[in-house]
């Protein structure tokens, strides 16, 4: 496509409005539309990827924190005592 037929569309683009389907060698192969009109159809769709993103790193967290949580369960099971005692003073001395 030369630079007089892309200029050519463009003008009709800004005129009239509407999409254009490039074809070369029978393919579709690149849509030109109103910038505008690219963001109401792209931003949903990149929202709703955003949204899955964060879920997933949401539970990552939420893994990271309950295997914190287990290791420090062990750790204070392992440093625990089993009988806490008072005696007098003077039983120890030999007083």
């Amino acid at each position: 496509m030369d630079q007089d037929k892309l200029a050519d569309i463009l003008r009709i683009l800004k005129l009239i409005g509407g999409k254009f389907i490039i074809v070369e060698e029978g393919e579709p192969k690149v849509v030109l539309m109103d910038y505008q009109e690219f963001q109401n159809l792209a931003v949903p769709s990149i929202a709703g990827k955003l949204a899955e993103r964060i879920s997933e790193i949401e539970d990552i967290n939420k893994q990271i924190t309950k295997a914190q949580l287990t290791a420090d369960e062990g750790l204070l099971a392992e440093n625990t005592v089993d009988e806490v005692r008072i005696e007098p003073l003077d039983a120890h001395l030999g007083i």
